[in-house]
């Protein structure tokens, strides 16, 4: 939510993941596509193919580092694959669209049934639907994909949204911190820069018109203020600012659920009393897409050596609890291939 605007061009969002950050601003506008595209039912199932395969293939790459990133990836190839939407396309064909009108109509329909549901959750994945048939219209209009094209050196980002696919098609290095118009703690742009430690503020009305003629910006993720600034400023490193829970006041015991190493560090400096899930399909997947990559056929690969040797974790105090799921891929895990270890002194 935007408090206001004062001469200093200051703004208030919502604070989305901890951390400081200042250096030069990256302002996203979105492209007004004016482009009208022939063809039919073909060259949209085409198009579907190709963006899919983009987003499963941006996936394996970056599962190890960011798996809930990569996942959301992987929901919405499988969304641009249901068969209801390639149905509601063919209608819009049919009735005389061509075939980007089509795509962004059915999603856009798809999306608005999604935000007038009750449930907070389901109502923030309409952005997803939205981004699936954003993707799809870029690519029969020749347009390109990702909002992030030509960000080459460290920037804080400001776009009206960011997707999964936008922030992991870029080195996360150069993503000194994020801003957006919209969006809420759930939005996968808070969720994906939580995973990657970027600093991040959603929810600031009025960015983009506020942000022109800035050349650089000052954000902190921890209280929702954005200060654009006219003069520019040298890249910082950023700073992580994660405050620790009062867990132990809670009546019942707060444990995390992680997917990497990187998201156990941040529950245990957020003072989580365990890990309530670790998933470790997703160190197992990373893996087959690692040896996948380095052309090792993974069908003819006895499915428990798709694991890492040992996948650690580390806890604080021995006497806290680490759930594990293994998950079935046509065969069995046994309990050797997880090993728990204990470092009182760990951080």
């Amino acid at each position: 939510m935007l408090d206001g605007l004062s001469e200093d061009r200051v703004l208030r969002g919502t604070p989305a993941a901890p951390g400081r950050a200042r250096g030069p601003l990256f302002v996203v506008l979105e492209a007004d596509i004016q482009v009208t595209v022939g063809g039919g039912r073909e060259a949209v199932r085409e198009a579907v193919e190709r963006v899919a395969g983009r987003l499963e293939e941006l996936a394996e790459r970056r599962r190890a580092g960011a798996p809930d990133a990569a996942d959301v990836l992987e929901a919405q190839a499988m969304m641009l694959r249901d068969p209801a939407l390639e149905a509601t396309i063919d209608d819009l064909l049919a009735a005389g669209a061509s075939p980007d009108q089509a795509a962004g109509r059915a999603a856009e329909r798809y999306a608005k049934e999604l935000e007038e549901l009750q449930d907070t959750y389901l109502r923030e994945r309409a952005a997803d639907v939205r981004e699936a048939g954003r993707l799809l219209v870029a690519d029969l209009t020749g347009l390109a994909g990702s909002r992030l094209e030509g960000l080459d050196a460290p920037s804080i980002v400001a776009a009206r949204e960011l997707s999964p696919a936008d922030l992991l098609s870029v080195d996360p290095t150069i993503l000194l911190g994020l801003v957006t118009e919209i969006g809420g703690t759930a939005s996968h742009t808070a969720i994906v820069a939580r995973e990657l430690g970027i600093p991040a503020v959603v929810g600031a009305e009025g960015l983009l018109p506020a942000a022109r003629g800035a050349r650089a910006a000052e954000l902190d993720g921890g209280s929702g203020e954005v200060r654009l600034l006219d003069a520019a400023v040298t890249a910082e490193a950023r700073q992580q600012t994660v405050t620790r829970l009062a867990v132990e006041r809670a009546p019942l015991r707060l444990m995390a659920n992680v997917g990497s190493a990187q998201a156990a560090r941040l529950a245990a400096q957020r003072g989580a009393a365990g890990i309530g899930l670790f998933r470790t399909e997703q160190a197992a997947l990373a893996r087959a897409s690692a040896m996948a990559s380095q052309g090792v056929d993974t069908a003819r690969v006895e499915r428990r050596q798709q694991l890492p040797t040992q996948t650690m974790l580390v806890v604080r105090d021995p006497q806290q609890a680490v759930v594990a799921r293994m998950r079935d891929l046509q065969a069995q895990y046994s309990g050797s291939d997880i090993k728990i270890g204990a470092c009182p002194a760990a951080t």
